[in-house]
């Protein structure tokens, strides 16, 4: 079982040590914030552009409005959340979509 430092000593890592750390691992990997261009060719990529016509006509104002003149898009932001949910998206699809949209240049 892998080890780790603590008060100066190595102590073996238990299961929920590792467990968490695949978790913060896992979280960190995702991109927090894309710009409005990376966004919307990753869902271009991700089949899901055409849909978001449908999708806006669900939206409050607001988040219409966010999605007409955002710069960035947050991946914890009500405005993608509303997104999501208007396309039926898990938290998973989001998450890949931000990675996704992170490598466009």
């Amino acid at each position: 079982m892998p080890t780790k430092l603590m008060n100066g000593k190595r102590v073996q890592q238990t299961a929920k040590d590792m467990q968490f750390m695949a978790s913060v691992a896992q979280h960190a990997a995702v991109p927090q914030l894309v710009t409005r261009h990376q966004f919307i060719i990753a869902l271009h990529h991700a089949g899901l552009l055409n849909q978001m016509g449908n999708a806006l006509m669900t939206l409050n104002t607001v988040t219409v409005l966010e999605w007409e003149h955002a710069i960035h898009f947050r991946r914890q932001s009500d405005c993608v959340a509303a997104i999501a949910t208007a396309l039926v998206l898990t938290a998973q699809q989001v998450d890949d979509l931000f990675v996704a949209a992170a490598a466009i240049d």
